[in-house]
């Protein structure tokens, strides 16, 4: 998207407002600062952050994924129009700078405004909430969510509450939620629950999540994965290769990660991928 971006210009045709966004998101998923900034300044220029509500909503999530969360505000400030889509790219900017007291504050700004929140926003705050050990705000926020607003949880919303009450330590509670879902648990679900295991060196309830993962998803790679990490936190190294020998013997193969960086060199900007 960005190399067809600059075949654009080159030719001198100038970008639209959808064309911006479109390429505000491209630079959003790589990190890419560099050239979305250039392309803040000529946003700007040709009155396109005034005059797009789109426009501006892509600039300001640009900077809050980029960890620029004084552009972001910036950006949200300056804007006269805002939408529900807008107020929840704030609110995760700061949910991502781990501010969940600036989200809190700003949600309730957007409900002053009489905006309604989408379960985008919901998902945001809730992994905020659990980022900054705020356990009492999160379960607040859940039920207001589930029952004054009648949203149906997802299964980011159940993962997030897992991880909140799991983080804080209080894995005993985070596993009667497991039990008490309505729809059966993920690999995020289970994935929180573990991860608050070792990080409380609590591998009694570890292993207890175990039993019922493989129990539901016997087949699944991302699991076993999940279960090699926990031992490997606890130092049993003879039972991470014995999980892995497990996925080897099953014939398992878990999907690889992928992670995007911005390198300048010779005052060129390229993506470059690690897997």
């Amino acid at each position: 998207a960005l190399e067809i971006f600059n075949r654009m210009r080159l030719e001198l045709f100038l970008p639209d407002a959808v064309t911006v966004v479109g390429v505000l998101s491209a630079c959003a998923s790589v990190g890419g600062h560099q050239v979305g900034s250039s392309l803040h300044a000529f946003a700007f220029k040709y009155g396109l952050v005034s005059s797009s509500i789109y426009v501006g909503t892509a600039l300001l999530n640009f900077y809050a994924k980029c960890g620029d969360a004084m552009s972001a505000r910036m950006v949200f400030d300056g804007m006269g129009k805002k939408n529900a889509v807008t107020w929840g790219a704030m609110i995760g900017g700061c949910g991502m700078q781990g501010d969940g007291v600036g989200s809190l504050a700003l949600f309730r700004d957007m409900l002053k405004e009489e905006l309604v929140p989408n379960e985008a926003v919901f998902t945001t705050l809730l992994a905020s909430c659990s980022h900054s050990g705020m356990v009492g705000e999160g379960l607040r926020l859940f039920d207001f969510m589930s029952k004054e607003l009648n949203y149906v949880p997802s299964m980011k919303h159940y993962a997030c509450m897992v991880d909140l009450l799991a983080r804080a330590g209080n894995l005993q509670e985070a596993l009667d939620f497991i039990d008490k879902m309505p729809v059966q648990p993920g690999v995020g679900v289970f994935g929180a629950f573990l991860h608050g295991c070792g990080l409380h060196s609590n591998f009694e309830l570890g292993e207890v999540a175990i039993r019922r993962m493989l129990d539901l998803h016997p087949d699944e790679a991302c699991y076993y994965v999940l279960i090699s990490n926990l031992y490997a936190s606890d130092g049993r190294w003879g039972m991470v290769k014995q999980v892995r020998k497990m996925i080897k013997h099953k014939g398992l193969n878990k999907v690889p990660a992928v992670s995007l960086v911005e390198m300048d060199v010779n005052n060129n900007t390229h993506a470059r991928v690690a897997v």
